[in-house]
């Protein structure tokens, strides 16, 4: 599986479901079964789906910052899909 696939599964994933804690849960289940990379992609993923209710565009840009730093860019591509 590539970073591309995981991205496309992250985003199909990011249209269909839109609660939070299912998010998670599915994250938690990624990391258990798909293991911690793609639970990784997830995870930034809702990350970016909680900062993107936040109104403040710098704040969202400082954090996206932050988690780039702390994950790497391939880890971040999901979380920047809930930006856009």
């Amino acid at each position: 599986m590539s970073a591309t696939l995981g991205l496309a599964i992250e985003t199909v994933i990011s249209w269909f479901v839109g609660l939070g804690i299912v998010k998670q849960l599915i994250a938690l289940g990624t990391f258990l079964v798909g293991g911690y990379y793609y639970g990784l992609m997830l995870v930034t993923g809702f990350i970016g789906w909680i900062v993107g209710t936040i109104e403040d565009i710098a704040v969202r840009h400082l954090l996206l910052a932050a988690i780039a730093v702390l994950f790497g860019y391939e880890w971040v591509v999901g979380g920047v899909t809930n930006f856009v």
